[in-house]
């Protein structure tokens, strides 16, 4: 064929950018608690240089970087920084692969270091542990530890910790319950930028908890919260968008917002989703993509995580995972 310089260019751009995209594209993939905690940008460091490897193994610079990354973050955390065990509570959350390896996913270690972390008033950590001890994650479930932690980070500032105060006291929670201070702490919470302050506006107005009920105005706070990425509106506004609508572009949207719920880790989410491609709910039925979440359900479920313990066991009662097994 005759030579045609042109083509030849847009091949060789092309090709170029395919291999170079992972070194050049920072793909941001946040993990969250339950309480939709964002950590820090550690972990997603951790994930692009893994992405990075995964697509081009050869990469001695970016294998390199890792492990120096990982072990700068660790020795720093050894010598008493706050904020190095701070981040590598979150990787310890997050079980992230490190050089190949994954670093266990342990909550207990999580939490000797977020402890270490907040003797250092490191805010994050204080709202860390705070939902340690609201949620019981490896730990007696303790409301009123989790207030005084809360308090300590919102006295400092920190936004998150404004609208878990708010949670508390919308629900009685280590305090007496107090619609007013709720939503004092919300809206604080909302207008410094807290993604889970409007999804607690959203709350009281959906249920109509110390406030007049307005659907309408619970919608869109729990929307603005979904699209900024907290797990627990993205969990509810699915469900409720799921539930309310036959059109077929609202329940894609929906079953998109269950998704980055589930990848968020919130175990119910992940249950849901196995569902919907279980039973074929505005989706093909998918039985790869049941599996797949089933494994990660059932992986948290056996590190002790008592909502996946739950859940898991919902979806083998329910025969999510291909048939029903009620002895496990």
């Amino acid at each position: 064929y005759p030579l045609d310089w042109g083509t030849a260019f847009s091949v060789w751009a092309l090709g170029s950018i395919v291999l170079l995209a992972p070194m050049l594209i920072v793909q941001d993939v946040s993990v969250q608690g339950p309480m939709g905690h964002t950590p820090g940008t550690i972990v997603s460091e951790i994930k692009r240089l893994n992405i990075s490897l995964q697509r081009m193994p050869g990469s001695h610079a970016a294998n390199r970087q890792l492990r120096e990354f990982v072990n700068r973050l660790v020795a720093e955390a050894e010598k008493d920084d706050g904020q190095a065990q701070y981040q590598l509570a979150l990787l310890h959350l997050a079980g992230e692969d490190v050089n190949g390896e994954p670093l266990e996913q342990s909550e207990e270690i999580a939490f000797g270091w977020l402890t270490k972390a907040s003797k250092h008033n490191v805010v994050e950590a204080e709202v860390e542990l705070g939902d340690f001890n609201l949620e019981g994650r490896g730990i007696p479930i303790n409301p009123t530890e989790a207030a005084r932690l809360y308090r300590a980070a919102a006295d400092q500032g920190n936004m998150e910790a404004e609208a878990r105060l708010g949670w508390i006291s919308a629900h009685g929670l280590g305090v007496s319950w107090d619609g007013e201070e709720a939503l004092r702490r919300y809206t604080n919470a909302e207008r410094g930028g807290a993604p889970f302050g409007l999804w607690g506006l959203a709350d009281m107005y959906l249920t109509g908890n110390g406030v007049v009920r307005n659907h309408e105005l619970g919608m869109s706070y729990g929307v603005k919260a979904a699209e900024m990425g907290c797990a627990p509106a993205l969990l509810q506004m699915g469900l409720l968008m799921l539930a309310g609508s036959d059109n077929p572009s609202i329940a894609e949207h929906a079953i998109a917002y269950i998704h980055q719920a589930a990848q968020a880790g919130d175990a119910e989410a992940q249950y849901l989703y196995m569902m919907i491609y279980a039973e074929g709910i505005g989706v093909t039925p998918w039985p790869n993509t049941v599996r797949w979440w089933g494994q990660r359900l059932s992986a948290a479920a056996r590190r002790g995580r008592a909502e996946a313990q739950w859940y898991w066991g919902l979806a083998l009662e329910n025969g999510l995972t291909g048939h029903s097994d009620l002895s496990q």
